[in-house]
């Protein structure tokens, strides 16, 4: 091997490996499907530290927490608490009570956020239509 290919190589493996390591283990962590009288959870991974969980309750509400994949963005949950197919709520995963997002009193002000976790939402919910158990 060359000089040129090893200083080119050896960063790749020194990289790349930790995080191919790194996906690996969000993969474990974060895919998972729970199926129980009340609810049904659908979490996946969407990269490194990225992950997605959807939660659909048998009273039709349900909620999403979305944690992108950069380590300093915030991660959202969305909550659609009557069932309508539109975020009612949007709350930081992290950071405070200052910055829940009421529909019916923020949305003008923050018409993009409402609109991109809607978005969001009603893929999970054509991604995963299944129905919970009603519990007893």
């Amino acid at each position: 091997m060359s000089k040129l290919a090893s200083w080119i190589a050896v960063p790749l493996v020194f990289v790349g490996t930790p995080l191919i390591i790194a996906k690996g283990c969000s993969i474990i962590l974060y895919n998972d499907t729970i199926n129980k009288p009340g609810y049904h959870a659908e979490s996946f991974s969407t990269g490194i530290v990225g992950h997605t969980i959807y939660t659909k309750y048998s009273d039709g509400s349900q909620d999403a927490i979305v944690v992108p994949d950069l380590p300093w963005s915030r991660g959202r949950f969305h909550q659609d608490l009557d069932g309508d197919g539109l975020v009612d709520r949007i709350r930081p995963v992290r950071g405070g009570f200052k910055d829940i997002l009421i529909r019916s009193t923020d949305y003008q002000s923050h018409k993009e956020e409402f609109d991109e976790a809607d978005k969001q939402l009603k893929e999970l919910i054509q991604k995963y239509p299944s129905t919970p158990e009603k519990s007893n």
